[in-house]
């Protein structure tokens, strides 16, 4: 595909996502037939993850805008809107069991703004994270086999306890809020909590989601921070910002109480609200703004090598088998020599710490700080190796 049209299909996108006006949408999505670019749309969609919003847009058009595509996309909705039903139906079915009666949790990300009535099917996500107290885990397993789910615990340490899941809906149960990549964790449950209210469409007592002005810090946070700017999480960030402008305006203390986090959200919130409106008249900065949407993603070579050695060592606790020992043992059944083996070893460790703290770390923090200087409108975006 054209790199021209994949930045023109981005572009609709954004203003779509920004919540541009119904007229101007229309127009483009005209233009775009002309040109025969709507295919491209879709495929920008399907990997920006926003196909839901594109079927929502596509659902009210007039016949005569309507082919292939638009029907595509349709059936994409409808698809994503039965996915994020059965994972919300899941989360519910937990809070309403009787192990779990009147303790408390707060919904994060796209669930919690549909259960704030923000969303109706429009919003993808692939499953839905709870926060909850960490004393209260067991209930919280008590609660999964109640229900006819399996508890998966990540064992990973940080912010995350388990994956609850039953017919391939799923629910991630936490104990924080996600920090600044990997495992670490960001701020705690009693933090949210203080920053939350009773969820407007859900008759679940003591369920809560987070005010306006906390689901903004989190969702920017989660993109720039935890995700390194990876473009779909970006996109969907602006998706969130833009829908929490048009309701409450009330302002609070921060969440994560950091300056960057602050000022990104301050950029996101520009970015939504003038797109829409067409005051964001430089173009350098929308141009920066699409090509740095166009990426494929960030992670280096060291960082999948990591990451793919915390998911095996998951898997062998899961299984109960202590991961070195399971190592040594796989690999002397082998026949594998003592002194080839530690060299090896010894090498593929190397690689993992490089990919956990070495100079994979270190390019993790230059990228975030490309990224966040591309979004005080300073220099080109960080880009995939």
């Amino acid at each position: 595909m054209a790199s021209d049209a994949r930045m023109d299909a981005v572009e609709f996108l954004v203003g779509l996502v920004c919540g541009a006006p119904a007229d101007r949408l229309v127009e483009g999505w005209r233009r775009l037939g002309r040109e025969g670019l709507r295919p491209a749309v879709m495929e920008e969609a399907a990997r920006l993850r926003v196909r839901s919003a594109l079927g929502s847009f596509c659902a009210g058009l007039p016949a005569e805008d309507l082919d292939e595509t638009a029907e595509v996309a349709v059936t994409a909705l409808a698809f994503g809107r039965a996915r994020t039903e059965e994972a919300i139906a899941l989360a519910l079915d937990l809070c309403r069991s009787a192990q779990v009666e009147r303790r408390r949790a707060v919904f994060v990300k796209g669930a919690a703004l549909v259960l704030a009535g923000l969303f109706s099917g429009e919003r993808e996500f692939g499953d839905v994270d709870v926060v909850v107290e960490p004393e209260e885990v067991l209930e919280w397993r008590a609660a999964a086999a109640g229900v006819g789910a399996a508890w998966e615990p990540t064992l990973a340490g940080g912010y995350e306890i388990a994956r609850v899941v039953r017919a391939g809906a799923l629910v991630e149960l936490h104990s924080a809020l996600p920090g600044d990549g990997g495992h670490v964790a960001g701020p705690d449950f009693g933090a949210l909590w203080s920053r939350s209210v009773p969820a407007t469409a859900s008759v679940v007592a003591d369920l809560r989601v987070p005010r306006h002005h906390a689901a903004r810090e989190i969702s920017v946070h989660h993109a720039v921070f935890h995700h390194r700017g990876d473009a779909e999480y970006v996109l969907r960030a602006l998706q969130d910002v833009a829908r929490l402008e048009a309701g409450e305006v009330a302002e609070g203390d921060g969440l994560y109480g950091r300056e960057d986090v602050r000022f990104s959200v301050a950029l996101f919130r520009r970015i939504a609200t003038e797109w829409v409106s067409g005051r964001l008249e430089d173009h350098t900065f929308r141009g920066v703004l699409l090509e740095g949407l166009l990426r494929e993603g960030v992670d280096s070579n060291e960082e999948r090598f990591a990451r793919g050695v915390d998911n095996w060592i998951d898997a062998s606790r899961r299984e109960g088998r202590n991961p070195l020992a399971f190592a040594l043992r796989q690999a002397f059944a082998r026949g594998t020599q003592p002194k080839p083996f530690v060299s090896r070893f010894s090498g593929l460790v190397g690689r993992y710490v490089a990919g956990r703290f070495g100079h994979g770390a270190a390019r993790r923090r230059r990228e975030e700080e490309m990224w966040l200087s591309f979004l005080m409108g300073r220099g080109a975006p960080p880009r995939a190796s």
